[in-house]
């Protein structure tokens, strides 16, 4: 399929293409479209709360996390992989700056969603991830949400379905590292892990993400995680014409010049997540620098040359050598 164009006339040929198969189920078309429908532009509003204490003692937190109360945020979604047995893009945050006239752009979460797949990884505290082999029926779908380098967030199941709201996806709880917005953003240590369950609701306007989850800890001598609290967040894409603001414009351009660069670091972390190893891997150097830092620095300095094919085994192995810094057995 061409790479260069994520108009929504190089897709609709990709379907074309595809679809043409006799082994494509109806169901299975329907759903990677679905999935292809969530890339392009959207101006993104979100919020966390917590709603509930689960243990005794603990008050809830006041503060609602909402990025988006006092700036506007937008995302392009790129595509970088689309058959109709897997579609992958990647988030691109494009953050308006207080004078209205500037933008700041950053690589955001990717997501990878997998019809059939042979296993999904289970994180198990203290930074592993174990692989589980998977007998599925065809028609559900992993997604995986990577984490700012590329690397595995967390993995979680589930089939599409029509319903009088628009076309919904449940995925399976699955638990996670706590995530950025609370460690780094809001200054949060008193618990270490978010046990997920989330649900997507895809309409013409955009798509809607709930998530229901409750925040644990490791209680006493590591043998067990403790409930602190429950916390729903929403996430409202709200989907945008690719030339109503100069934020679309950016985003795209941004992270088409990077594409090559992300489809390599994609194919290396998936060497790593290969479903067979345990994967032990830190999140922070020694010194507290962010594994996502270092990833970024090297994609900064390297993404140029991705597209060349005589450049890629160096940059496959500068990328192999930084992730093994972070990985301990």
């Amino acid at each position: 399929m061409p790479h260069r164009r994520h108009d929504w006339v190089s897709l609709g040929l990709v379907w074309i293409i595809l679809g043409c198969s006799a082994r494509v189920s109806a169901q299975a078309w329907r759903d990677a479209q679905v999935i292809a429908a969530m890339t392009g532009c959207y101006q993104v509003e979100y919020s966390y709360t917590e709603v509930e204490s689960l243990r005794e003692g603990y008050p809830l937190d006041p503060r609602v996390y909402d990025a988006t109360q006092r700036r506007n945020i937008y995302e392009w979604n790129q595509p970088v992989f689309v058959a109709m047995d897997q579609v992958e893009f990647q988030r691109v945050l494009v953050v308006e700056l207080p004078d209205d006239e500037e933008f700041h752009i950053i690589k955001h979460h990717g997501e990878v969603w997998k019809r059939k797949p042979d296993y999904l990884y289970h994180y198990q505290a203290q930074d592993t991830w174990a692989p589980a082999a998977l007998e599925t029926p065809p028609d559900l779908w992993l997604r995986r949400v990577l984490s700012l380098d590329d690397g595995i967030r967390y993995d979680s199941m589930g089939a599409w379905q029509t319903t009088a709201q628009g076309t919904e996806w449940r995925g399976s709880a699955s638990l996670s590292p706590i995530p950025g917005r609370e460690s780094r953003d809001m200054g949060r240590s008193d618990y270490q892990f978010l046990y997920r369950t989330t649900r997507l609701l895809v309409q013409p306007w955009g798509f809607l993400e709930r998530q229901n989850n409750i925040k644990q800890f490791l209680g006493e001598e590591a043998q067990s995680l403790v409930p602190l609290a429950r916390e729903k967040g929403r996430i409202y894409n709200i989907r945008l014409s690719e030339h109503s603001t100069p934020a679309c414009y950016l985003g795209k351009q941004w992270a088409s010049a990077r594409l090559p660069y992300w489809r390599l670091s994609r194919k290396v972390w998936n060497e790593v997540l290969n479903g067979v190893d345990t994967l032990k891997i830190r999140s922070k150097a020694v010194d507290g620098t962010p594994r996502f830092a270092e990833m970024w620095q090297l994609e900064d300095l390297h993404y140029r040359d991705a597209e060349k094919e005589a450049e890629v085994p160096r940059i496959k192995a500068l990328l192999l050598a930084a992730i093994a810094k972070y990985m301990y057995d």
